[in-house]
């Protein structure tokens, strides 16, 4: 996961609704991770409610405006109780940030929807352990969030793509590709 600085205060990028950048191969989570892979840290951070991306390689470090428009999931704090399924709800701190041509419009704490989901487990309301249970907290969140991150989590998971590459050599169906 790639670092997120919001309110001088580290967060890790754990979503993103489009692409952050342009011009890599898209990571798992929405982001592009293709230069770290070569040496090089890279940040997010917000300055003056404008998103810049940091670059660091070596002593050099470089910040370039990023002009991308919609959601963004950071999150904070990684619960070691449910450390195993790292999804959105295992972390204390839950944040939506929504941008428009690089400027922050808004922020949502989503950390108490995440709360509300652990107290339900930890209760015996839901269980992970049942694929019912695991539908039904997905969907909450869907619900709770602002932006819609289904189609981001969709186009870039691996086995989704790959069986998409499949059908579509095969002739049964298309290339899963991601509306802007």
């Amino acid at each position: 996961m790639s670092v997120f600085w919001y309110q001088e205060e580290e967060y890790q990028l754990f979503l993103s609704e489009y692409e952050l950048l342009a011009g890599e191969e898209a990571g798992e989570n929405g982001y592009f991770e293709g230069e770290e892979a070569q040496g090089e840290q890279m940040d997010f951070r917000i300055v003056d409610y404008r998103l810049f991306l940091e670059k660091k390689s070596g002593n050099l470090l470089t910040q370039e405006a990023v002009s991308y428009s919609g959601g963004v999931l950071i999150v904070k704090g990684l619960l070691e109780t449910y450390e195993e399924y790292e999804d959105i709800f295992s972390y204390e701190a839950i944040l939506e940030l929504i941008f428009k041509d690089g400027c922050l419009i808004t922020t949502v704490d989503h950390s108490k929807a995440g709360l509300r989901i652990r107290k339900n487990l930890e209760r015996g309301v839901r269980s992970l352990n049942k694929a019912k249970d695991r539908h039904c907290i997905r969907a909450f969140m869907h619900r709770t969030l602002i932006c819609d991150y289904r189609q981001s989590r969709l186009a870039y998971s691996k086995k989704k793509l790959m069986r998409n590459m499949r059908l579509f050599m095969a002739g049964k169906g298309k290339v899963l590709r991601r509306q802007k």
